[in-house]
């Protein structure tokens, strides 16, 4: 759990909510462990964390496998994001949250049962004082609103690039409005070993459980 989310402590400086600061974050945490290499699947900006973990650390991860994000991020994504990022809630109770969740993300997952927005209501929100709420601190959102697609494309871009010798694979969600297959090429054109993974009805982010995915991964992090 990042800074800002879930148990973790809610940050008073909203600059600090920032992908050189969750790296330093993870890191420091690798170092109390005296974890010295790891194995990494990282989800959108998991995925950018990696990124960078692995530019700043060279040598600290084995494998890594990408989950629906690129250097690039496509501005519809970005604004789908931005527009309901930190504004959700509170809610009276589970099936209010349910329903507002899957009515913001219906055309991510549109196969999905009533059972698994359920499912994804509980890993999005968090009940407290007899209430369901953001199980995040709303204000994360704060340092994205003044951002677009390609803020920070160049660095992410050089970032990338210093993957090119580390063992990956990219997941990416068919429907997804974050990473285009634009993207997706032109990180093969730098990549040559670049392992891709399309993920069939899902748009950003696929779960990871949808069906074959997880051996797919299970296979590449094991080879």
């Amino acid at each position: 759990e990042q800074r800002g989310r879930g148990r973790s402590d809610y940050d008073n400086d909203v600059t600090r909510y920032a992908l050189l600061q969750y790296v330093e974050d993870m890191r420091t945490l690798l170092d109390a462990l005296q974890v010295e290499r790891v194995f990494v699947i990282g989800t959108s900006m998991g995925g950018l964390m990696t990124f960078a973990l692995n530019a700043l650390y060279p040598g600290s991860i084995v494998r890594a496998v990408i989950n629906d994000i690129g250097p690039e991020i496509a501005q519809a994504g970005l604004e789908r994001i931005k527009s309901y990022l930190g504004v959700a809630g509170p809610f009276d109770d589970w099936d209010e949250a349910t329903q507002y969740l899957s009515s913001i993300t219906a055309e991510i997952f549109p196969t999905w049962t009533a059972e698994q927005w359920s499912d994804f209501a509980r890993q999005c929100y968090a009940e407290r004082e007899g209430l369901v709420v953001l199980d995040y601190d709303p204000r994360i959102a704060e340092p994205l609103a003044g951002e677009s697609g390609d803020t920070e494309a160049d660095t992410l871009w050089s970032l990338f690039e210093a993957m090119t010798s580390l063992p990956t694979l990219l997941v990416r969600g068919e429907l997804t409005d974050l990473l285009t297959q634009e993207c997706v090429e032109r990180m093969r054109q730098l990549h040559d070993q670049l392992e891709v993974l399309s993920v069939a009805d899902v748009g950003h982010a696929p779960m990871l459980n949808e069906p074959g995915v997880a051996e797919a991964i299970r296979r590449f992090l094991i080879d």
